[in-house]
Order: C-alpha cells, then structure tokens, then sequence
C-alpha cells in the first residue's frame, strides 16, 4: 500500500524528526560545506565512520568513495 504525501506533509515529518533541509538543501550544504577530501592512507574503520557520520548528517543522500592522487573524495547525490 502507498500512501502520498503532500510537501507540506513531508516537511513536517521532516521537522519531526529533526531534519530540517530539503533533500536539494542537503546537497548543496555537502557541496558547499563539507570536507570532501581525506587521506587516502585512512583505514578503513575510519572510512566507515566517516561514512555513518555523512550519512546521520545528510540522511536523503547517497555517498560514493573516489580515489585521486594520494585522497579520498566523497561524492553525494540525492537518494532516488
């Protein structure tokens, strides 16, 4: 069974429970704000902490690990 929501519902559900950007909002704080690039000699306990941290921050987004020269570059887009 669905269920549709109107964007009015959805924020405040939202709001409830203590997410207050939209899912565009979340992006563009990641994009704008965030340290993007770690050493890429980081263990990889510290990655997956790394990644929950993301993940609590920004809960409507995906993240993806990219290797450059000598850092890691997490990439985040919106969930579909």
């Amino acid at each position: 069974m669905r269920i549709k929501l109107t964007e009015s519902q959805y924020y405040r559900i939202l709001k409830e429970q203590g997410i207050t950007q939209t899912p565009q909002e979340q992006l563009d704080k990641f994009d704008y704000e965030e340290d993007k690039v770690k050493s890429s000699f980081m263990p990889k306990k510290s990655v997956k902490k790394w990644l929950e941290y993301l993940q609590n921050k920004y809960p409507d987004l995906t993240f993806r690990f990219q290797y450059g020269n000598d850092t890691l570059i997490a990439q985040a887009r919106i969930k579909n």
